[in-house]
């Protein structure tokens, strides 16, 4: 925190020397507790200078530090290994702590104590983290420290305030609210304090100050939220009445859905022209409306989240601020589930990527390019490799904070997906995980994608313990889009073992994302698990509904088969087998079902196809047996054990019940027989799929 010093444990100032030690021991701070490579360290220590022997100059320079840091510890305070340094389990460096304390803060802890653990974390701020160094590395973990005192100092005094104690942390919300004077979120939390504390003419003021001096700056009038609150004020409305953020839950969401729409007419009507304003006055506009972005992103408003980005961007582009134009759209993408607008990013990032940036930033920016959550395996696969992945991954862990290097994990894992053995990239989640990233973004999404390879591994037991911790996992606050994934893998298990009145509920409130949600989002999640809750329950006039639905999408979307074939299996399910095994003859005139790229929903459609020619089958209809031959051929070869449509939109069931549909639609029926065994045997403890495997047995 602030200028990079050493002390010893007894408050002693230790001498770290020359500048370039200064900065060395600054980079393996960063990068704690991984190692940072030795090329990392020599371009860190002599930023302005070619070395005519840098390994030696390294090594002379460690060899320095380490005489000066080991008086207090037994073991090296430096540690060598795999190509370079790391600091000692034993250093104890307050950025890691600071982050730990937040991150500890997030859990479900009492009120006193949370306040307790992030009056610790605010005392270690010194000021900006790795002061006075320039480099992307301080730049990218410094700016994620200062966010997470962000999170801290709001959390903080938002508990005090509920506890009836909001004086006690004015000191950190004013030194935070100085050194971010056109933060919203902290005015309005000011602006709440003082309220509370029965200082209605200071509060008043605290919000004109800020009114004024954004008008002044950048042209632009208070968030809705904070004139909200500013109004309820004036009102004399009961502090616990008055909110700072909106809270789009229930009956409520319509009304979130208008702020939404009074939220984007604002920023797009009230900016002054670009023009009139200089590069200061630029630079704390892109910085206003990310942060508007962020807070919309928290409470779901997607869209306008996305505005708010695009119009950041846009300005960080009239300055030709590529890296942070950059670092803006990866951000953007974090919450993009939404095609249309993922394409927006990606035609963004590789405008940028043509500006020639700094290398790390240019692995992230590919990475994301290719794997972003809005993109199948299959997609991604049309854009790079998993060699080129590995290669920018390598260039990220190089040189990357690992914060940085969580998120490339977890886009190149999400892009390859399909495209590797559900085993190499749970690796990756393993990755992700040991990095210990206090992001709850970051840990949700990482559970989820673990919970989805184990059950495609068929590991059933460790993907319902996977389950219960992303259940006991909670965050405050926590970001809407990992609350709707957390419903969807709730949904996803529900219906696997049978517990349909739960699925009901929680899709109910999986509908209360619609406006926040991308309509092709909605389609694939809720309305496919809705479908498959019709099935298990047996509700014909719904599943009808959903034939009629599902053939509509496939008209608009031609790019996939996904829709047509689930149209085809929703029409077996409802006794019109000759109209679905038709659905998929119209399928195989468009798409070659027996050589798809691989991707998320390959096994799925494969499994899909195979059911519709068993039923078909079994009714005594002519199928054709070259496809169901072919279908059996890969399924048998295909990595995974369990079927999962989607990430995770729903389990199917044991892979090998779809195999024996395709050895039945062969006319293979002793094969068909010895698979349908084993799925029963590997679906038992999941009713409703043991159930499908046991129908077909009997009917043969």
């Amino acid at each position: 925190m602030g200028t990079v010093d050493a002390e010893r444990l007894d408050g002693l100032s230790i001498n770290l020397g020359r500048i370039a030690a200064r900065r060395v021991l600054a980079h393996l701070a960063a990068v704690s507790p991984r190692s940072a490579p030795s090329p990392a360290l020599i371009a860190t220590a002599w930023t302005d200078q070619t070395m005519s022997a840098p390994g030696a100059a390294l090594r002379m320079l460690i060899s320095r530090l380490r005489r000066n840091l080991n008086s207090d510890i037994e073991e090296s305070a430096i540690v060598s290994g795999l190509g370079g340094y790391r600091l000692s389990s034993e250093v104890d460096v307050d950025v890691r702590d600071f982050e730990e304390r937040v991150a500890l803060s997030r859990g479900s802890i009492p009120d006193h104590q949370c306040v307790r653990v992030l009056s610790g974390a605010l005392r270690l701020w010194r000021g900006p983290p790795y002061e006075g160094f320039e480099g992307l590395i301080f730049e990218s973990d410094g700016r994620r420290i200062q966010d997470l005192r962000l999170e801290a100092v709001d959390r903080y005094q938002r508990i005090l305030i509920q506890m009836g104690r909001a004086r006690e942390g004015l000191k950190y919300l004013r030194e935070c609210r100085e050194d971010n004077p056109l933060h919203e979120g902290l005015a309005a939390l000011l602006v709440m304090t003082h309220y509370s504390l029965g200082e209605r003419t200071t509060a008043l003021r605290e919000f004109e100050i800020l009114r004024r001096s954004l008008r002044e700056d950048l042209g632009l009038n208070p968030s809705p939220e904070l004139r909200s609150l500013h109004s309820e004020i004036l009102q004399q409305a009961s502090i616990t009445d008055v909110r700072v953020r909106p809270e789009p839950t229930g009956d409520s969401a319509r009304r979130a859905r208008l702020i939404v729409s009074v939220v984007t007419a604002a920023v797009s009507t009230e900016l002054k022209p670009a023009g009139n304003l200089q590069h200061q006055g630029t630079d704390r506009l892109v910085t206003t409306l990310a942060q508007r972005a962020e807070t919309c992103a928290m409470v779901g408003h997607w869209q306008t989240a996305a505005d708010h980005y695009l119009e950041a961007i846009e300005r960080a582009l009239q300055t030709d601020d590529t890296d942070r134009a950059a670092r803006l759209c990866m951000r953007l993408a974090r919450i993009t589930w939404d095609p249309e607008l993922g394409d927006v990013v990606i035609r963004t990032l590789r405008k940028l990527l043509g500006r020639d940036p700094a290398p790390v930033l240019a692995a992230q920016m590919r990475i994301c390019v290719a794997g972003g959550a809005f993109r199948t395996g299959a997609e991604a696969a049309s854009f790079t490799s998993p060699a080129e992945f590995l290669s920018d991954l390598d260039t990220i862990a190089e040189a990357g904070t690992h914060a940085e290097l969580a998120w490339a994990l977890m886009r190149a894992r999400d892009a390859m997906t399909g495209s590797l053995h559900p085993r190499d990239t749970l690796a990756l989640s393993r990755r992700v995980e040991r990095l210990s990233n206090a992001d709850a973004l970051i840990r949700g999404q990482n559970l989820r994608a673990t919970f989805a390879d184990l059950l495609r591994l068929g590991q059933r037991g460790a993907a319902l313990r996977v389950a219960r911790r992303i259940e006991d996992q909670t965050t405050h606050p926590e970001a809407a889009v990992d609350s709707f994934g957390r419903l969807t893998l709730r949904n996803c298990w529900n219906l696997a073992v049978g517990r349909f009145e739960s699925v009901q509920r929680d899709l109910a409130a999986s509908l209360e994302f619609r406006g926040r949600l991308s309509s092709a989002t909605l389609d694939q999640v809720v309305l496919g698990q809705s479908y498959w809750l019709s099935r298990e329950l047996g509700d014909i006039p719904n599943l009808e509904s959903h034939l009629e639905g599902a053939l509509a999408v496939a008209e608009r979307d031609a790019t996939t088969p996904l829709w047509s074939l689930a149209a085809a299996v929703l029409a077996t399910d409802i006794g019109r087998p000759d109209q679905a095994l038709e659905l998929v003859r119209r399928c195989r005139r468009s798409f070659n079902l027996l050589a798809m790229s691989p991707g998320s929903h390959h096994t799925g459609l494969l499994s899909m196809t195979a059911e519709v020619l068993a039923v078909a089958s079994l009714s005594g209809l002519e199928v054709d047996r070259e496809l169901a031959e072919g279908l059996r051929h890969q399924l048998e070869a295909d990595p995974n054990a369990g079927v999962l449509l989607g990430w995770p939109t729903v389990f199917m069931g044991a892979k090998e019940r779809f195999t024996g549909f395709a050895a039945l639609a062969a006319g293979d029926v002793p094969g068909a027989r010895r698979h349908l065994l084993r799925a029963r045997h590997e679906d038992r403890h999941m009713a409703p799929l043991a159930r499908r495997s046991r129908q077909v047995l009997e009917s043969i």
